[in-house]
């Protein structure tokens, strides 16, 4: 804007005054531009979890041009270390499999044998858990109510299918608990970490199929066609029925208990007349189904507990008009890494604790895009 002399009476400057500050709150409303590369670029930061006992916070975060876990004690950031070094490939996921052990997933040179390696927080001690060549290794259940003991699947004996091993932190023993004949897709335990359902395909049809003990052999409970599904979710509080999410006889999944002695639905517990409703959550600490969740325009949630509903709402109250997400809690749930987000913001992670009713923000995944300056 050109710089005018005053020279007309005051009342037609202060007009001219008037227009140039408008001018100028238009220009300044006006978002910056960012480069593209922004919106493609890694997170800065992600995949935050608390430990199991709630005395560290871990966190995915880049060195050496590659994503490595990082760990600091609750409350104390600036005391972050770094306790992976990989270089070759990003860590994809890890888990805590005890108070103060870690486990992921690395291959070697890009080979995708991938391969599972557990570290000690505290020490930065390391081991490797499976055979890093030719075999490929994942994570199955960290086993909540036994914390020493993991479940694992490897194709260590047969390179075409995916055994189950129960892994002792402790120990290192691997013990083989249930061998695949060959068309096992996914393996599903009890409250007492035992194999008791598993869902097979032949390639076109899938079934599920259960048993009441380790020492038996598994019975068909259901087959399904592709246009059906029937998809475990877990075992009771007794361990005797199913939460199921199922779209048998239903146009729409809905999840459901149902009697695998009998054979047969019990009850609806909750169904949309919508959208199919797929999520429920567990909670190992009361030892009951705790929410169901579902999206329509945006994720909701129907809660079956109060505790956790009360909590939901405390956090919307904090964090308000964002879409919200508990990542992980520790094993009395108490405390939380929640996620919100929203169609205008990537990813931020905040700790929670519930008994203190105290929020702190950890951090943003994209901090080099501000979603203030983002027009809705």
């Amino acid at each position: 804007m050109r710089t005018r002399k005053l020279i007309w009476a005051t009342a037609f400057g202060l007009l001219l005054t008037g227009c140039s500050q408008t001018n100028t709150a238009n220009i300044e409303a006006i978002p910056p531009e960012y480069p593209v590369d922004y919106f493609f670029r890694n997170a800065e930061v992600s995949s935050y979890q608390i430990s199991p006992v709630g005395d560290y916070i871990s966190m995915l975060k880049p060195w050496q041009d590659r994503k490595n876990v990082f760990v600091h004690p609750v409350g104390k950031p600036q005391d972050v270390k770094r306790i992976t070094s990989i270089t070759e490939r990003d860590i994809a996921y890890y888990y805590w499999v005890g108070d103060d052990t870690l486990i992921y997933s690395r291959d070697t040179g890009g080979d995708e044998n991938f391969y599972l390696v557990t570290v000690n927080v505290k020490t930065g001690e390391e081991k490797t858990i499976t055979p890093t060549s030719d075999v490929v290794a994942f994570v199955i259940d960290t086993l909540e109510s036994q914390p020493d003991d993991i479940l694992i699947s490897t194709n260590e004996r047969n390179p075409q299918v995916f055994d189950v091993y129960r892994h002792n932190l402790k120990t290192g023993e691997n013990t083989l608990v249930a061998q695949n004949p060959g068309n096992v897709r996914d393996w599903g335990t009890d409250h007492d970490g035992n194999i008791r359902v598993i869902t097979t395909s032949d390639g076109v049809n899938t079934a599920v199929l259960y048993r009441d003990t380790v020492d038996e052999d598994f019975k068909p409970l259901k087959s399904m066609t592709f246009k059906e599904s029937f998809t475990p979710i877990s075992f009771t509080p007794d361990n005797k029925n199913l939460y199921v999410a199922s779209r048998i006889t239903r146009d729409k999944s809905a999840i459901i208990e149902y009697d695998v002695k009998a054979n047969k639905e019990v009850r609806e517990i909750f169904s949309h007349p919508e959208v199919d409703v797929t999520n429920a959550h567990y909670s190992n600490a009361q030892n009951k189904l705790a929410s169901i969740s579902y999206v329509t325009a945006k994720r909701q949630y129907y809660f079956l507990d109060d505790a956790y509903q009360a909590t939901f709402e405390r956090l919307k109250e904090k964090l308000p008009g964002v879409e919200i997400s508990v990542n992980n809690t520790t094993r009395d749930e108490s405390k939380m890494i929640v996620v919100t987000y929203s169609d205008i913001d990537r990813p931020n992670y905040y700790y929670y604790d519930r008994d203190t009713d105290k929020l702190e923000k950890l951090a943003e995944n994209a901090p080099c895009i501000s979603q203030k300056t983002w027009r809705r």
